[in-house]
């Protein structure tokens, strides 16, 4: 997509496992890790250049380098969903309310009152 600077293309899994990929430009390259398999690897979707706040919330690669032409290597991975309770939770809402309710439980078992 020109008018947007962005390139996109379809990457197709043969096997699982750890995998990079290399982008390369004219004069530079850049590798971002992808992950493939069951269960609930960590992950990284986005591999940013600077951006220091979003790198700490999105990101858990080094920073792509300084200058380099790609200013960002995205992966778009499938939702994480668990199968509980025969509902399909979200991992974070699942979390979220388990935590909570392991909070209530405790807290009717320790005797805590606020």
């Amino acid at each position: 997509m020109p008018a947007e600077n962005e390139v996109v293309w379809r990457v197709v899994a043969e096997r699982e496992g750890s995998f990079a990929i290399n982008v390369k430009t004219s004069s530079q390259a850049s590798v971002k890790q992808v992950v493939v398999g069951s269960g609930m690897p960590r992950l990284s979707a986005l591999r940013l250049q600077g951006q220091l706040w979003k790198r700490l919330l999105y990101s858990a690669e080094p920073a792509l380098p300084e200058g380099n032409l790609v200013q960002a290597i995205e992966v778009q991975y499938p939702s994480r969903d668990i199968a509980f309770a025969g509902l399909e939770w979200n991992w974070i809402w699942l979390f979220f309310i388990l935590s909570l309710a392991a909070g209530f439980l405790f807290k009717s078992i320790l005797g805590i009152e606020i």
